[in-house]
């Protein structure tokens, strides 16, 4: 990130919010205070095989 300086910085920072914004549209949550453990995946699932969870 320090390569692009601040206006790098500033970009990655608006990515990450507008991805997050996005995954919350996704899930039904309007905001951060609606996210709790029925909307996370559950990291005991069988991943073995090397499928992403979606």
């Amino acid at each position: 990130m320090l390569g692009g300086g601040y206006e790098g910085v500033d970009r990655a920072l608006t990515i990450l919010s507008d991805e997050l914004r996005r995954t919350m549209q996704l899930c039904g949550t309007p905001s951060l205070a609606d996210i709790d453990a029925s909307v996370l995946a559950h990291t005991s699932l069988n991943r073995s095989n090397g499928d992403l969870l979606v």
